[in-house]
């Protein structure tokens, strides 16, 4: 999203560049709502979904978030 803030985008480009290091293709998608709480609800439950039945359909626990404490760590 091109009104996404600054750190958002960063998060993004963070995210695609520690999963492209792992063989990962990243798709960018847009996310519909009518507001930003609309639109950051419907991204949110969208990414958990998404999130689960990935992991589900790769006999992965979904709970596990190694990734997400990766970004957080490059995030600081």
């Amino acid at each position: 999203d091109s009104g996404a803030h600054p750190q958002i985008k960063e998060r993004i480009a963070i995210t695609a560049k520690l999963l492209a290091k792992r063989g990962t293709p990243t798709y960018t998608i847009s996310i519909p709502g009518k507001n930003r709480l609309e639109h950051t609800w419907n991204a949110i439950v969208l990414g958990d979904w998404v999130a689960y039945f990935l992991a589900k359909l790769h006999n992965t626990n979904p709970t596990k978030t190694k990734i997400i404490d990766e970004i957080k760590r490059a995030m600081r």
